[in-house]
């Protein structure tokens, strides 16, 4: 019985664990601020030194939703795919590994990096939170130039958030 419960309690961290990260991606993609945040730690480590280069930042949820607000809402679109969200979990930390296409597109052009996430996540609070977030990059399609220009067009964070 013990470990009937111990196989139901997994399915259930690993159902929470993937509608985390696919909410996070989700609520990004809608520019839902408050459900994006929802899904992230107090602190989270970031690394896209792959696709941008520059360093590994540890910033506040805060902090990082500021930053993708200063990018994100200059796109016209963005949409996220992921493929499997594969998860190894030990208590109340997992470490999570999906492959991830982001299309953004302003007008008919588009900005299309491809590659894998690595994230951790901890329960806090009887909920699964986003505390690192590492992306490496395989390939980048399309418009090098885009994250420039969405950059130009977002506005001042405090108008989006």
């Amino acid at each position: 019985m013990t470990e009937s419960r111990d196989a139901a309690a997994t399915l259930a961290d690993r159902q929470a664990i993937s509608d985390t990260v696919s909410g996070l991606l989700d609520a990004i993609d809608r520019r839902d601020w408050t459900s994006a945040r929802s899904r992230l730690a107090p602190q989270v480590r970031t690394d896209y030194t792959s696709l941008f280069g520059g360093s590994p930042r540890t910033q506040s949820d805060a902090e990082l939703i500021e930053g993708w607000c200063a990018l994100v809402p200059g796109f016209d679109a963005t949409q996220h795919l992921t493929g499997p969200i594969l998860a190894d979990i030990s208590a109340d930390t997992a470490r999570v590994r999906c492959a991830v296409t982001a299309v953004h597109c302003i007008g008919r052009d588009h900005w299309t990096p491809s590659g894998h996430y690595e994230m951790e996540l901890m329960r806090i609070g009887g909920r699964w939170v986003i505390g690192a977030i590492v992306y490496h990059n395989v390939f980048v399609a399309g418009d090098d130039t885009l994250p420039k220009r969405a950059q130009g067009r977002a506005g001042p964070p405090e108008e989006q958030a």
